[in-house]
């Protein structure tokens, strides 16, 4: 499993809550979104998924959602269809 992850600067800002809203869509990465490769199929919750993912996260106060997604080179914001998501 590899990891493409661009990590933001915090500059002494309050990232979550502020600069990320909670409840709202975040790439999980500075620049790009962050990208998760792995050699071989992954399986989760007894689904098989491909080999290349984008993550996503919908941030709150409490816990994050975390959301695998077929377009693993989407660099702006993700468009949540149930085409592209897988978890």
């Amino acid at each position: 499993m590899s990891v493409d992850y661009g990590r933001p600067e915090v500059k002494g800002r309050k990232i979550f809550g502020e600069l990320v809203p909670y409840g709202q869509v975040w790439r999980a990465g500075a620049n790009s979104s962050t990208k998760l490769h792995s050699d071989s199929l992954l399986i989760l919750v007894e689904k098989q998924f491909g080999r290349n993912h984008g993550l996503f996260i919908i941030p709150t106060e409490k816990d994050w959602k975390v959301i695998l997604n077929k377009d693993f080179q989407c660099n702006g914001e993700l468009i949540l269809t149930t085409q592209n998501r897988m978890l």
